[in-house]
């Protein structure tokens, strides 16, 4: 039988368990223990079971879980794997950008939205950050290679290392040459 809003809010979380209760055609309704709706689309595809999480509800209206089964549903019929699919878009979320796009992204989703006056980010953003440390990318970057550059232009030296002093740093360079 066929979920209805009214239905859906009735619903209540059991204790230490997890449970499902299905909508029709794969799509079911996955409750929590804590109280957490899910939308989930279950299918077979090649003789495998697999499964793929919506959203949850009340994000996700009844009527827009059904019509996304719909599309996956389609692409269940092509061949596709709408899972496959959905892992692959979160791998490609998960590369390590440079510095550079994880800035532009911070300030086109934070910075613009938040602020009043976004230009003084924006001009720190171009000015300080992006000349030394945009083109690298966020894994290679760490507090001594922010700190780094930004000794070396104020004219002191630039830390070699940790607890190192401006004596033991010409040390190094001497160790070195």
């Amino acid at each position: 039988m066929a979920l209805t809003d009214a239905k859906i809010r009735a619903l209540k979380p059991k204790t230490g368990s997890r449970y499902s209760k299905a909508d029709g055609s794969g799509l079911l309704l996955d409750l929590t223990s804590s109280g957490v709706k899910s939308w989930v689309f279950r299918y077979r595809l090649n003789g495998k079971r697999e499964k793929v999480v919506i959203g949850r509800y009340p994000d996700v209206t009844l009527k827009a879980e059904r019509d996304e089964r719909a599309k996956m549903a389609a692409q269940v019929a092509r061949g596709e794997s709408p899972a496959a699919e959905r892992r692959l878009v979160r791998a490609s979320l998960t590369t390590n950008p440079t510095v550079k796009e994880f800035g532009e992204r911070y300030y086109t989703e934070q910075v613009i939205k938040r602020w009043k006056d976004p230009k003084t980010i924006r001009r720190y953003l171009d000015n300080e950050i992006f000349p030394t440390l945009g083109g690298k990318t966020l894994k290679d970057v760490n507090a001594f290679g922010c700190a780094g550059p930004r000794l070396a232009q104020a004219g002191q030296w630039a830390h070699s290392g940790s607890h190192a002093t401006p004596q033991r740093h010409q040390a190094d360079i001497r160790l070195r040459d």
